[in-house]
């Protein structure tokens, strides 16, 4: 079961009486409370900015599969291959909970798969290959995902879709990318589950709807059917689960939930002003294989059926991974102007540079 992850009281600036009442309030505080609370004076912006630092920490959540050193490895491995944490995990570390039950998902491509499950088994964890019918009930994430009928499947053969690690006393899901280490996370059912940990960085892509107005939107790209238990857990759980967004309430840019397929501004790229970034280890980022900011993109799309995430899959021999891409008409021109580069982390730059050129308009 789901409990708030206990802060060290290891604060100070003001009595310790004080701190521990505060320190229990605070524990009720959405981010965005906390950030305003932070404003009062300069001892409460230190003393929530040490808070912060503690209760939103990566390395708390993921301290009890990879203890000691072995965490630093791990984001080493994450740095080469791409690997990212995504599920139930990814989803505790922004909301100061903590469920010593829930196992770890972790998404890779297939090309990185082998050196991930090597890495596993020489600490500990002893390997079980098991077929999407044998998931658990309870699984954190949906097995259900959106592909665009533009995207072609490989017919290649390859091993299962999930590889479970487990070392006797905690489980380790290494799911295989289709295409890129994002499709489960933009193509997920709940937009409070669009979360995701890289090497370097805890990322959440609808912050402020999920944590601070608890407001959360059923995107229906997956077949309703399968996704059904998965959505019915989260609401179980507590969260507002809507399938619809009033006209009136997403009709600014800077709304969440803003969707105009044409309209520039209605494009959400991973590590843009909505999104919110933790620093796994502060002052201390390593050099990361893979591309993530930016380059992925999608777009909401509200119907009278529900809300849609809207993307495709971009695939070229000039890039060296995959890339989920807004149906967006100019954005996918400019992704085509560029993909002539061979190099990502160019393709990577210009976006930046375009992205940031919308939100300075």
């Amino acid at each position: 079961m789901d409990s708030v992850l206990s802060v060290p009281n290891q604060f100070h600036g003001l009595d310790s009486i004080n701190d521990d009442i505060l320190l229990a309030f605070l524990e009720h505080f959405t981010p965005g409370d906390l950030m305003r609370f932070s404003r009062l004076n300069h001892n409460y912006h230190t003393f929530i900015a040490q808070y912060v630092a503690s209760a939103f920490s990566v390395p708390r959540h993921l301290e009890r599969f990879f203890p000691g050193a072995i965490y630093s490895d791990f984001r080493s491995l994450q740095a080469r291959t791409g690997a990212v944490v995504f599920g139930a995990t990814a989803l505790n570390v922004f909301t100061r909970t903590y469920d010593d039950k829930c196992v770890l998902d972790v998404m890779v491509t297939l090309q990185q798969y082998g050196e991930l499950s090597v890495w596993l088994q020489l600490r500990g964890f002893r390997y079980h290959e098991e077929d999407r019918e044998d998931v658990d009930d309870d699984e954190d994430v949906d097995v259900s995902s959106y592909y665009d009928d533009d995207s072609e499947y490989e017919d290649t053969p390859r091993p299962a879709d999930i590889g479970k690690f487990s070392n006797g006393v905690y489980t380790i899901h290494v799911w295989i990318a289709r295409h890129t280490t994002l499709e489960k996370v933009i193509g997920s059912n709940l937009t409070c589950t669009m979360n995701f940990i890289t090497a370097n960085d805890a990322i959440s892509l609808y912050p402020h709807s999920s944590f601070h107005l608890g407001q959360v939107v059923r995107i229906r790209d997956a077949n309703p059917a399968a996704s059904e238990d998965f959505v019915n857990k989260y609401r179980r759980s507590g969260w507002s689960i809507i399938d619809n967004v009033p006209g009136v309430d997403r009709a600014y840019p800077r709304d969440d939930f803003y969707a105009d397929i044409e309209d520039e501004t209605g494009i959400r790229c991973v590590g843009d002003g909505k999104c919110w970034i933790i620093p796994c280890v502060p002052n201390s980022r390593l050099t990361e294989h893979s591309v993530v900011r930016f380059i992925h993109s999608w777009n909401l799309e509200f119907t009278n059926e529900g809300a849609y995430s809207r993307f495709i899959v971009l695939r070229s021999e000039e890039l060296r991974e995959r890339y989920i891409v807004s149906r967006n008409t100019t954005l996918r021109n400019v992704v085509r102007g560029l993909i002539h580069n061979p190099r990502d982390q160019y393709v990577q730059f210009q976006l930046e540079r375009y992205f940031e050129s919308l939100h300075r308009q």
